[in-house]
């Protein structure tokens, strides 16, 4: 029988004293890390992703802020007349 394992019964349940339950939360967590490591990406690209999105907001908030300084700076195309 593993270590940290008795048996209390032959029709009993297998009881684990402390030295079993490190070794099965070692193992849930070791377990645990390698299933998040394989789904979640890297964290380079994770950063490089969410250092575009804030270089994409800043641009945006810039333009807006500029827009509202000088409402003609963005001109809207106008209506193209078709004639009939």
């Amino acid at each position: 029988m593993p270590a940290g394992l008795s048996r209390s019964a032959p029709d009993s349940i297998v009881q684990m004293n402390g030295n079993g339950y490190k070794l099965l939360g070692f193992v849930v967590w070791r377990g645990a890390r390698w299933y998040v490591r394989r789904k979640l990406p890297s964290a380079r690209a994770t950063a490089a992703g969410a250092l575009g999105a804030l270089a994409l907001l800043g641009v945006v908030a810039l333009i807006a802020r500029r827009a509202r300084a000088d409402p003609g700076m963005i001109a809207m195309p106008r209506a193209v007349r078709l004639s009939a």
